[in-house]
């Protein structure tokens, strides 16, 4: 790709992308089951605001 075509950073399409999960479960990898409540789910939550850095 020509760099010289692309539009300045925070400009045009060349902007930091927003990206929304939704229907997002804690699932059990092994058997597939969804994961309710309990300590699994706490460490999930937790895990979540650290994927948007």
């Amino acid at each position: 790709m020509d760099e010289s075509k692309k539009p300045p950073v925070g400009q045009g399409l060349n902007k930091t992308a927003e990206i929304t999960l939704l229907n997002v479960r804690c699932m059990n990898n092994s058997n597939e089951k969804e994961y309710i409540d309990g300590p699994m789910v706490n460490k999930y939550r937790d895990h979540k605001p650290l994927m948007k850095q």
